[in-house]
């Protein structure tokens, strides 16, 4: 068995191949690729930032959560930001696949949002915490119930 050594935030396997968001030097937080058999780390892009989550993989791009931001990646690395959260503290935890769309959760201060995307580049705010209880202080997690009728 072969161990990484890596400082990871956050770790998505698809297809044999391994992504991670690994902690860098200061603020810096670098997106990487590894092949299951642990051999290569090649670093794909980096960012700045004191928090982020690899939300989603998918075809060659990657949807990655730094601090606010929620940013779109492409095969060449090359960044770009789709949506920003409405509180400088807030950040996008968890994404969950619907009916070829995607839906983002926000978390942090009220209000929070849940948005969603059917091309990973525009988004739609859903709802927020507030309009679903005003008691609320933030959602904790999203997924998508196949059971329930609604498309």
């Amino acid at each position: 068995m072969k161990i990484a050594c890596l400082n990871a935030l956050s770790v998505i396997v698809r297809d044999r191949i391994i992504f991670s968001l690994v902690k860098g030097e200061g603020s810096i937080i670098r997106l990487v690729r590894l092949e299951t058999d642990l051999e290569n780390i090649n670093d794909l892009t980096s960012f700045k930032g004191s928090r982020a989550f690899l939300l989603k993989v998918f075809e060659e791009q990657f949807l990655v959560s730094v601090d606010n931001s929620l940013v779109l990646v492409d095969e060449r690395g090359v960044q770009r930001t789709v949506l920003k959260t409405n509180r400088s503290e807030n950040f996008f935890w968890h994404v969950a696949e619907a009916n070829k769309r995607v839906f983002v959760q926000e978390y942090g201060q009220p209000p929070t949002g849940i948005y969603v995307s059917e091309d990973f580049e525009s988004w739609k705010k859903v709802i927020t915490n507030v309009e679903l209880d005003g008691d609320s202080k933030h959602f904790h997690s999203i997924t998508w119930d196949p059971y329930s009728g609604c498309s």
